[in-house]
């Protein structure tokens, strides 16, 4: 794909202001409220925000990410805003070949309705500044951006989105883990409290833990929605789920590992998938180990609950070869060095 840019004149020129209350991310984390960075590298939708309040409006926001080897990406914005005053409501829905079509002047609006008793473009000005495309509320209290990605365009190489909630009086965030954004600078610790309550090892783990044991996301790739019925159906503890959580996502959140179960082409998805159903089974399923070793066959260890040992161990896939790496001392990547840094939100 394509992303054909002309330069043109703005109508009208907007102020992402400093002031705003702003949370934003692309396909592999998210800027909190507080200014805490959250991973998010999963092939699935996420509640960013889940009933936000900023000025007359109640807000939605979910994005859905894919994997396109070898990174994560914004793939879709899910939009739900609701007149606190009147009960209307508008639905609706941006990715990222609309995005590139009304950046270009072949789309209206940035964002295709889906439901709703407002309209569209009687709820938002639609229009782009500089390499995002934006809606912003007409009363002026919040905008949502999405900067499309072209991965032959330089300045285009990673999707972002951003909400700011400019009317700052009115302004109530919903708490963290109901969204992932969630909360106040007070609220800087609720991931790490959360991880100490559940029994996970790692603070990454929680969003994982959240989205896969919340039925109420409706996810649109399957494999999320297979994962989420392993946890809540299949799992038959809270201590298993956190098994599952503690045992798996370093399939998905590892860079390196990501990589390395993709290198066949197989989707990382697959073999979470399997390795959720695996330990579900009180790793007692030895036709869902063989297909987890088979996916990790030659990779890396994955030490994350010593997974790697474990599929050893259980001599289910008998031609299983764990390659051991050593010193491993500290779990830092090339790609996740600039991961707690804001990506230039103005």
């Amino acid at each position: 794909m394509k992303l054909y840019i002309a330069v043109v004149a703005l109508a009208t020129v907007v102020c992402f202001a400093d002031a705003a209350k702003k949370c934003g991310g692309d396909g592999k984390r998210v800027w909190q409220f507080s200014g805490k960075v959250e991973q998010t590298r999963l092939p699935c939708k996420y509640f960013a925000l889940k009933g936000t309040q900023c000025g007359k409006y109640r807000i939605n926001i979910t994005p859905g990410n894919v994997y396109l080897h070898p990174k994560w990406r914004l793939n879709s914005l899910w939009i739900s805003v609701t007149d606190m005053e009147t009960g209307a409501f508008y639905d609706g829905r941006a990715d990222n070949k609309r995005a590139v079509k009304f950046y270009n002047g072949w789309k209206d609006t940035l964002f295709s309705q889906k439901d709703g008793t407002l309209n569209g473009e009687d709820l938002f000005n639609f229009d782009k500044l500089n390499r995002k495309t934006y809606a912003k509320a007409k009363n002026g209290d919040f905008a949502i951006t999405f900067m499309p990605y072209d991965p032959d365009k330089k300045g285009f190489q990673l999707a972002q989105w951003e909400f700011l909630c400019y009317n700052v009086k009115e302004f109530l965030p919903t708490n963290y883990s109901e969204e992932v954004c969630g909360g106040l600078e007070e609220d800087k610790q609720a991931s790490h409290d959360l991880q100490l309550s559940l029994g996970l090892d790692r603070r990454d783990q929680v969003v994982y833990y959240n989205v896969f044991t919340n039925p109420e996301i409706v996810q649109t790739n399957p494999k999320c929605d297979n994962a989420t019925s392993l946890m809540l159906d299949m799992c038959d503890s809270d201590e298993m789920r956190v098994e599952a959580m503690r045992t798996c996502t370093q399939i998905l959140r590892s860079n390196k590992h990501t990589k390395c179960v993709t290198k066949y082409a197989c989707d990382p998805m697959d073999v979470f998938v399997d390795c959720v159903d695996w330990v579900c089974s009180n790793y007692d399923d030895d036709y869902a180990c063989e297909r987890v070793g088979k996916a990790i066959d030659m990779c890396r260890t994955f030490t994350w609950n010593d997974l790697s040992d474990r599929v050893e161990d259980r001599n289910c896939y008998k031609e299983f070869l764990n390659i051991v790496k050593q010193p491993e001392p500290v779990f830092v990547e090339e790609d996740d060095l600039d991961d707690n840094t804001d990506p230039g939100y103005t």
